[in-house]
């Protein structure tokens, strides 16, 4: 409860954000928090602001929720990773939290299978 306060007090003294788009960030938090996962404020920017471009394709949160109801299958240092139909989901080992979304072709060269310790 305490980051979702955090998160949503951080969104709102953004001057960057435009009124609609900081809703579009709370709604799309609170999409996936009801579905049992958090989104860091990067990871929300990546959900709403796709980029495009060759190897980009454009996926809906529920395509997203599907790649987070996986099992991580990469590693990338720390952070467990989820990477399915070329959508990548990084996310923070101590808190859970998804902390980028990032739509590649193939797995990322550094990252290594990931082994469930």
């Amino acid at each position: 409860m305490k980051r979702n306060v955090k998160l949503f007090d951080k969104i709102d003294s953004t001057d960057g954000y435009s009124d609609l788009y900081k809703e579009r960030l709370k709604e799309t938090y609170d999409y996936f928090k009801q579905n049992g996962f958090e989104l860091k404020e990067h990871a929300l920017n990546r959900v709403l602001g796709q980029k495009s471009g060759k190897g980009k394709h454009v996926f809906s949160k529920e395509e997203l929720l599907a790649v987070l109801s996986k099992s991580p299958n990469y590693k990338d240092g720390d952070r467990i990773v989820k990477y399915y139909n070329g959508i990548s989901a990084v996310i923070a080992p101590d808190t859970g939290e998804v902390i980028s979304v990032v739509v590649t072709e193939s797995p990322n060269a550094r990252w290594k299978e990931f082994i469930d310790e």
